[in-house]
This record gives C-alpha cells, structure tokens and sequence, in this order.
C-alpha cells in the first residue's frame, strides 16, 4: 500500500526503437496498412512485445506476434507467448458461474449468503440480499479498495473475512461500482458449490474443453512456462526503464488476484475463446453454456455513469463480466486487463461475427484499443477514426517542458498553511496504527524523521502543516493525517485511499500490543 493516490501522468521508458519490428507467425490474411500501424505504435508508446488475434466468420483470420517478449533477450513474440490477462480474467469468472448455474447448484438471483453463510460486508441489507448477479455486474455499491488488498500477505480467505470492514459507496443496485473484490468473492462461490478450487474448475470445465491448453493461473507459477513475455511498467525511473517487473513480488498478490485478474494465456488459446464466445456460446455443435446464461452474460444490467467522451461509444454498461458498449452503430463487448506490466484488450462483435485480442507486456497504454478499433474500422469498411491521436492527447500532454513536470514548490501551495507546526514531537507518532480491512500501518520516527511502513515498502514523510505530513518524494501529495484524543495523545491516522470517500482511519494500537 504506498502513497500513490492522485492521478499521476503518465511517464514512458525510452527502450529502442528496433523493439518495434513485427514478427510474423502465422497470419492467414493482412489487413492494409495494420504491421506499419502497429510498429508505429509500439515506438510511440514504448511497448516491448505484443500479440495480435482476429477471429472472423469462425475461423482465425489473423494471428501474429510483433517485438520481443524480453528487452534483455531479445526473443520474439510468437502467437505461443503467455501474457497476463489481467481483469480479462473476469470473463471466464463469469462463465464458470454460469455454469454452475446451468446446472441448478446455484441462481443467480438468490441472495449470496445462501451459498456462504459465513458472506459478511459492512452494509447489512447488502449482506442479506447481494446475489450473484449483483457481483458480476458491480453493483453491490462497495467501493473498489484495491488498497486493501494489493501486496498485503493476505490470502484469498482472509482478505474475504475482512471485507466486511470495509465502506460502502453507494446502496445496493444503485449503481455501477467496479469491484475487484466481488469478483475474488465469485471465485470463492465457485469453490464452495463446486467442492474445486476456483482454479481447476476453469481449468476442467473451460480451458481443457476448448483446447486452450496453454492458458493457467498465476497461482500455477507461469514463470515456469517455456514461452513466457516479460512484463514492465510505464516508468521512467532508473529502477524501472528497461528491467522487467519482479515475479517473486507481483505473485505476493496471486492467491487473491486468480479469480479477478490472474489468467494468462496467449493468441492460440484467446482465439478459441473468442470463436465460442462468437458462436452464441456453442463449442462446435454443442451448447457449450446455455442460450439464456449466454444471452445475460452479453446483456446490459449495470449503466456506467460517466458522460460519453467519444460518439462512436454513445453508451456505456456492463453485463456479466463484460463492458456492453455498442461502437458505431454496431453490438460491441470488451473488457480490458491492465496491471502488473500487463495490458490486454479482449472484445468482439456477435452480430458481425468479428473478435479481436491484443495482448501486451507493457502497463499502461491504449494500445490494444487503439490496435482493434482500427482492425474493426477497415473489416467493417467504416471511416478511420484517428484514435491514436485521441489517446495520445490524453495520456501524452500533462507533461511541463522536456516531458518533465513542474517541480512541487511548497510556498506556491494554496492548501499549505504556511509555519502551522505539528502539536507533537516527531517521536510521538511513531507507533503501529491497525485497519480490520486495510491491515496495518508502522510509523517510525528515525533522527527526528517519520517513516511510513506498508507491506508493499516504506515512505519517507515530510511535515505539510499542523499534524499533516505527505510523501517527501511528491510532497504535494500523499498525505497522512494523525488525530488526537482529548487526553493529547495520538489517537489514530487517516489516508485518502479510496478517491471520494472518506479517510480510512487506522487506529493505533498499544505500546504492548
């Protein structure tokens, strides 16, 4: 859990221009102008390797990979290289509840509780009457709280016994609120009614029916996979410019993570699922879920409350572990993945019988949607929408001069109150301060300087104003309140973990404890 709770702009490494030489593998047809585009693309972006899969009319009509799957190696992306998939893992979540529930173990509509007695959140009528469904589609109004989860030693039970001390948002079927955390609770449904684990039952009843043999968990350790990607994050710091991204410390979070965002997979096996997902969910002749899963799966039941930024994409909902926003005119499902070096975008077209799959080692760029609207524009003999330029409008212009930005000046700060010195000493707030949902907190008070542990790393601190002290390296930001009771003693602290919502407090606890 570190101090990183206001939008950064986004900071790109500089790697190679040559990185961006295609690989081709096996590629049934072209698609004009697409190997220059995305060569283009990757040096713009600075994206190492990726893979591209089309599946048109049943059949794949495009499969390739492009770059290096490693900066250090140099080996190239093949249609065989695993890639996270990250939340595009929510999909199959998704499908392996409704399998259960085509086979009567569970409805989708019956109350959560039912299946897990021991289902408890902080919002009791939530508690009572959240059902299945109300997690697919990110509606039970508990707000996101990755805080909670990401790089804490916390297993997949624990942080779901913890989740009823964490603050709800919104009421119940209100509206669409993202949660990674329902989904983790989804996979935990599937153990429980299954008599698997979350991971075999995806594994026996979906990836081994549909061939996609490659495809696992992180929980089955894909390092030791033969064609693995490296995977790097958009930084530009020395520590992270060229080096991929620490295994050892991104599967901290695996036990977790599986049922949310955890699968990975490559372009051979992604195609599979996207020409079942294109045959109204028949696995050759057969019914591989039934019409009336399938057809809620793909339905909108949650409205995305955001104004709509583009025209092409007029209106935005969710479905059951897909985003269900028609595109020009046209019925269109997708879901992104991003995180932990990853970036995947995953969507298709039923009624146009067009599917497509981006998968790249490098967080965070649009260019997967980028890469597949193009694809859809040309298949479809629409006008080429210049989506590049849009994103890069966006993610590439917060920037000062140089590319660098404006450094903090604390005096030109109209929030800082100016010489309001701290009540206490900086030793009295060094202490351990405890969350039920967040875990704890260490505060350390080294050569009259306080230290911020997490279990992800520490933070050095620096003195905003009053009891208020922020990230020394973006001191405009991150910032730690410390609260005292009415005998003056530090009481507690409080961080801005969930972007509008209140402070989670952490109380602290005794010397002795």
């Amino acid at each position: 859990m570190k101090l990183e709770w206001t939008a950064a702009a986004l900071v790109l490494a500089m790697l190679s221009a040559g990185i961006a030489a295609a690989q081709q593998t096996s590629t049934a047809n072209d698609i004009e102008g697409l190997s220059e585009f995305v060569g283009q693309l990757m040096e713009q972006w600075y994206v190492p390797g990726l893979a591209i899969g089309v599946v048109k009319d049943g059949q794949v009509f495009y499969a390739r990979g492009f770059g290096c799957k490693s900066i250090q190696t140099r080996e190239p992306v093949t249609t065989g290289t695993l890639f996270g998939i990250a939340s595009c893992t929510k999909a199959f979540t998704a499908m392996a509840v409704c399998l259960l529930a085509d086979e009567g173990k569970l409805d989708l509509d019956a109350p959560v509780i039912e299946y897990m007695g021991d289902f408890r959140l902080a919002d009791e009528y939530a508690t009572m009457h959240a059902t299945p469904r109300d997690l697919l589609c990110h509606r039970t109004g508990l707000a996101r709280h990755d805080g909670s989860w990401i790089q804490r030693p916390i297993s997949r039970l624990e942080m779901y016994r913890s989740m009823r001390h964490l603050q709800f948002r919104n009421e119940l079927r209100e509206t669409f609120e993202y949660n990674n955390l329902m989904y983790m609770t989804l996979g935990i449904l599937v153990e429980r009614v299954s008599g698997m684990s979350y991971e075999e039952f995806v594994r026996e009843r979906i990836f081994a029916p549909l061939g996609m043999k490659s495809s696992l968990y992180i929980t089955d350790n894909p390092r030791q996979a033969e064609d693995l990607a490296s995977s790097y994050r958009s930084s530009g710091s020395e520590d992270g410019a060229g080096e991929p991204l620490d295994f050892d410390q991104m599967s901290k979070d695996g036990d977790i993570i599986a049922p949310m965002g955890g699968a990975y997979s490559n372009i051979e096996d992604m195609t599979k699922w996207l020409a079942l997902l294109l045959n109204e969910g028949k696995l050759r002749e057969e019914q591989f879920v039934s019409r009336r899963a399938f057809a809620q799966m793909l339905s909108p039941h949650s409205v995305l409350r955001r104004r709509a930024r583009y025209p092409e994409f007029p209106v935005r909902t969710y479905g059951l572990g897909w985003h269900v926003d028609p595109y020009r005119g046209h019925e269109f499902l997708c879901h992104t993945g991003g995180g932990d070096g990853w970036c995947a975008y995953v969507s298709f077209m039923p009624a146009d019988g067009i599917g497509i799959v981006v998968l790249t080692n490098k967080y965070f760029s649009p260019i997967g949607n980028t890469i597949s609207y193009y694809i859809y524009d040309r298949l479809l003999g629409l006008e080429p929408v210049d989506w590049n330029g849009r994103y890069a409008a966006i993610f590439l212009s917060d920037d000062g001069e140089d590319g660098e930005e404006e450094p903090y000046d604390p005096a030109a700060d109209p929030d800082r109150v100016q010489g309001a010195e701290p009540t206490h000493a900086p030793e009295a707030f060094a202490g351990t301060y405890d969350h039920p949902g967040y875990g704890r907190v260490l505060i350390r008070c080294e050569e009259g300087s306080l230290r911020a542990v997490f279990d992800d790393g520490t933070v050095d601190l620096v003195h905003y104003h009053f009891n208020v002290f922020a990230d020394k390296e973006y001191p405009g930001e991150g910032f730690i309140r410390f609260h005292i009771d009415d005998d003056g003693q530090v009481k507690s602290l409080s961080m801005a973990l969930e972007r509008g919502m209140d402070d989670i407090v952490f109380e602290r606890k005794a010397s002795d404890e």
